[in-house]
């Protein structure tokens, strides 16, 4: 038959960027539960790309017949990209000493609000009590004039540190969580001014 190939462009709108889950339903083994719990982990927890960087393609090649307007699609060709690994070492080793410096960055800006923080406790000891959401005594120790080398518990094991994980029973039986904690030490030189005058020297 007279024919001709065409390229054409794709007649479906990007404007609805989520695909229906309809057409998934009478899948062997699909879940719905499942589906929309790891919609919402992608959606809330995991950083993601959808069409923002890499667009879908879709090609539609067809014949047109002489004499008449209409286009018939033989194939419909769909193509895109997933990130499969970096280019090259140099490039990986990149990421690496990226990945470190940024630890790094993170770990300093988390040390300076940690010690903002603890300033705002010293500063505004009132409005710290009223923010308290939670308040042990971990015994006492008393510190002569002169000075006393104090020798504080660890606190990093105290139960308040560790919250509550988020429950996906309905779903199933949950995720592995990794306890972090970050501890700062303040153990001077500093000298701090009570708002009576008086004062304390704390020294390493």
């Amino acid at each position: 038959y007279p024919a001709e190939y065409t390229l054409t462009h794709c007649p479906i709108s990007w404007d609805h960027l989520r695909y229906p889950v309809k057409h998934l339903k009478s899948a062997a083994g699909f879940d719905t539960d499942i589906h929309s719990h790891l919609i919402l982990i992608r959606n809330t927890l995991i950083a993601h790309d959808d069409f923002n960087q890499i667009e879908p393609r879709i090609l539609m090649p067809g014949i047109m017949v002489r004499g008449t307007n209409t286009h018939i699609p033989i194939h419909v060709v769909i193509g895109n990209k997933r990130i499969s690994h970096p280019s090259d070492l140099n490039s990986a080793e990149k990421f690496k000493d990226h990945v470190n410096a940024a630890l790094d960055g993170t770990k300093k800006k988390l040390f300076d609000d940690l010690g903002a923080l603890r300033q705002s406790a010293v500063d505004h000891p009132d409005k710290a009590k009223e923010a308290l959401k939670y308040s042990k005594n971990y015994g006492s120790q008393t510190i002569a004039v002169g000075g006393t080398r104090v020798n504080p518990p660890d606190f990093s094991n105290d139960p308040w540190l560790t919250p509550p994980e988020p429950d996906f029973s309905e779903v199933h039986n949950g995720f592995r969580y990794a306890a972090i904690t970050v501890k700062r030490d303040f153990y001077g030189p500093e000298r701090i001014v009570f708002p009576d005058g008086s004062s304390i020297e704390i020294t390493p």
